[in-house]
């Protein structure tokens, strides 16, 4: 039951008073959102080189270069020429590969919405909540805006605190991406929006494996995507996560920059 702010709770000393659920903590004051955004940023590093692409990639653009220079100076012959094993595991797992990438981009959108102070979770769609909830389709909802409505409730038989009014489940990714007031809260690039874009629809194909969806922006950006990836990946990822876990003197290692 949640009857007692958790004001009143610390005031009763009640078992619990000072817990809270992981992911609500994260909108009660800047230093636990922000280490809550860095695990978020360290999750998603950690996907995006479980990518081939992304974690192999040193070595796909050095086998590539030498196809290249083959290719080049005449002594490219399609009869010896062989796939190396990199090359076809990429191919292999595609359609894993697809959701590794577009899973990392989830999480760092998710990431730089809670860093804004915005929610994360889905509002209830009932009470006193419903109208925000309607809202929270369209736009993203800053925190204030349900503070003003609740707060953290003490809940009697967790025994912990909880935010009244969020539900567990996170934001689409395809509402994040598509609304243009969330996706202009992340001031990304058209380019580095389209390649998320494409890998978000292209992460579908892990359910239902068939005909290779289109990916337009992917395409149109060839040899460039890559880079500009692990660009994102550094400046984005690596390097925030790495200020907020030197400002407040975090328990997480430093995260590497990738080689571009």
């Amino acid at each position: 039951m949640l009857t007692i702010t958790e004001a009143e709770a610390r005031e009763r000393n009640l078992p619990g008073c000072d817990v809270f659920k992981r992911t609500q903590l994260a909108y009660k004051d800047d230093l636990n959102r922000d280490a809550f955004v860095v695990s978020l940023y360290h999750e998603a590093y950690k996907i995006f080189l479980s990518s081939i692409l992304i974690g192999q990639f040193p070595i796909l653009r050095d086998e590539s270069r030498r196809t290249q220079e083959a290719l080049d100076n005449g002594t490219f012959d399609i009869r010896t020429h062989q796939i190396s094993q990199t090359q076809w595991q990429r191919m292999e797992y595609i359609n894993l590969e697809n959701f590794y990438i577009a899973t990392g981009f989830e999480l760092f959108y998710k990431s730089r919405i809670l860093e804004n102070d915005f929610l994360v979770n889905y509002l209830e769609d009932k009470n006193e909540f419903k109208e925000l909830r309607k809202e929270q389709r369209e736009r993203p909802i800053h925190k204030s805006e349900l503070f003003n409505i609740s707060g953290y409730f003490y809940d009697t038989t967790l025994q912990k605190n909880i935010l009244k009014g969020i539900t567990e489940k996170s934001l689409d990714f395809s509402l994040i991406s598509k609304e243009i007031k969330y996706y202009e809260t992340l001031n990304l690039s058209i380019d580095l929006l389209g390649i998320i874009e494409d890998f978000r629809r292209l992460r579908n194909q892990i359910h239902l494996p068939g005909e290779f969806g289109e990916s337009p922006n992917l395409t149109r950006l060839g040899n460039n995507v890559v880079p500009l990836m692990i660009d994102f990946i550094n400046s984005e990822i690596v390097d925030k996560a790495n200020m907020l876990t030197d400002k407040w003197k975090l328990n997480y290692r430093e995260l590497s920059r990738l080689d571009v």
